[in-house]
């Protein structure tokens, strides 16, 4: 039996995670801690390159202490706090994150691998919590901001839809092999 409304990418990047380190509840904790460190690290990556050093030292200290409501509790969890749950939540976040950096890779250099990993990693955050795929209409309002109407016919957004459709398609075939 199949249960399509678990998204898949948390559960296989766990279980690789298992297969490397073997079965346990530190292992099931390194895939939202990893993503927990992506998202520390895009968010200050970021914050530097667009506004310098004082906002990404800013932007880092905010996302180590500032309770946020990422699962709904009073009066919220830092961070890291909720990635050692191991809750599939910060793989989302940290998927439309890595999605932003390169997507603004691609408006800088305008090079068809960054504009593939931009729409591999948007198809990761969709595949792996319901809320990524808001990165989607991000990606496309982005890119019209940027360029205007004019550039849709451009070979970068042409890559960022094949890897959106890479990553959203076999999920697609997968799920119409087991109607159910």
């Amino acid at each position: 039996h199949h249960y399509f409304i678990a998204l898949p990418i948390h559960h296989f990047l766990q279980a690789l995670g298992f297969l490397i380190g073997g079965v346990g509840v530190a292992q099931a904790r390194w895939v939202s801690l990893g993503g927990a460190f992506v998202v520390m690290w895009a968010a200050c990556w970021l914050a530097y390159r667009w506004y310098g050093a004082e906002v990404s030292a800013l932007a880092g200290v905010l996302l180590i202490l500032w309770r946020s409501n990422l699962i709904s509790t009073w009066p919220g969890l830092p961070l890291l706090t909720v990635a050692r749950s191991g809750r599939y939540d910060v793989g989302g976040v940290a998927w439309i994150w890595l999605s932003i950096v390169f997507l603004d890779r691609t408006l800088r250099h305008r090079h068809w691998f960054n504009a593939l990993a931009t729409g591999l990693c948007a198809g990761l955050a969709t595949l792996t919590q319901f809320f990524g795929a808001f990165v989607l209409p991000v990606i496309g309002i982005a890119w019209l901001s940027h360029h205007g109407w004019q550039d849709v016919r451009k070979p970068e957004l042409t890559w960022i839809a094949v890897g959106i459709l890479v990553t959203l398609g076999s999920y697609a075939v997968y799920g119409a092999h087991y109607p159910e």
